[in-house]
């Protein structure tokens, strides 16, 4: 069609800084992306069918999608028809009783049901030309020796939060924490990689880690009457592996500048507790059941 560019749902992203989701349209005849603002909701719409993953009860979108074939009711394509004001605007195409009909949509709504329609998804060229991006070939987004370099970061705030707890005679240390960072560095890492991005949300790897990441911290902590250990330890656990998906998404500076910040709060804060709240230390070393705190 004249002046209208052919795109395809190329992945479904997250973006770490605002925690808002993107819809990546890749065009078929060329290496050029759109990336477009969605909503949550409707971005676990979209890649909820294109990752082929059930969701059990329908979601809106696919609800809709049911009714129009009910009714009768074809949809043809769908276009992003403009730019304005940071915002994108789509129209929805559908045909009903021989009658061509087409309606103003949000561009998140159309391709979640174009996904569902397997229809055509097409941006105005004048849409692409201002909005869409090429990538840097020289700079892929992830190589074999970067994400060995990710890793190795990982590994070196593992260790340096892992030798602590091991100093201090807590159950886990060094090879514990090392393996968490390195674990969830990977898997975030992994989750960016276009291959496997297109079909699972980071996002969702993300929360994964985290509900995994909480069995491990619960089982560090033990009750003995009246006293609890390894709050600390589980607490080091959790922010373990939040510094290795920071190192997995790429942002290196903050993760060393958490790690650090880190290690002052469990080694300096230490002869501060046992010099302003030493009664209470003393109340819990008395309890031949109690432990160092964390």
């Amino acid at each position: 069609m004249k002046n209208l560019i052919e795109v395809s749902v190329d992945s479904i992203r997250i973006h770490m800084p605002t925690a808002q989701h993107l819809v990546i349209l890749k065009e078929k005849e060329a290496d050029r992306y759109l990336p477009i603002w969605i909503g949550s909701f409707e971005a676990q719409a979209i890649a909820a069918k294109i990752s082929g993953n059930s969701v059990g009860r329908p979601l809106t979108h696919d609800l809709m999608a049911n009714a129009f074939g009910d009714l009768g009711v074809s949809i043809k394509r769908i276009v992003v028809t403009r730019l304005a004001d940071q915002v994108f605007y789509a129209r929805l195409y559908v045909k009903q009783d021989g009658r061509d009909l087409d309606f103003d949509a949000r561009p998140s709504d159309a391709i979640a049901l174009a996904v569902r329609a397997e229809c055509p998804i097409f941006v105005a060229t004048e849409v692409m030309d201002s909005a869409g991006i090429i990538p840097d070939a020289d700079e892929p987004i992830h190589t074999d020796l970067d994400l060995g370099i990710r890793i190795l970061i990982a590994l070196a705030i593992g260790l340096a939060l892992g030798t602590e707890r091991e100093y201090n005679g807590h159950p886990a240390g060094i090879r514990t924490m090392a393996l968490i960072a390195v674990g969830s560095c990977l898997f975030t890492a992994l989750a960016l990689e276009p291959t496997f991005g297109s079909r699972v949300d980071p996002t969702r790897i993300a929360a994964q880690i985290v509900t995994g990441v909480g069995f491990l911290g619960a089982g560090s902590i033990l009750r003995q009457g009246e006293y609890v250990r390894g709050l600390t330890t589980a607490a080091s656990i959790w922010v373990v592996a939040s510094l290795g998906m920071a190192v997995g998404f790429g942002y290196f500076t903050i993760a060393i500048f958490t790690a650090a910040v880190v290690l002052v709060t469990l080694v300096a804060i230490r002869p501060i507790e046992s010099r302003f709240f030493k009664g209470r230390r003393n109340r819990r070393l008395s309890d031949p059941h109690s432990d160092e705190p964390g």
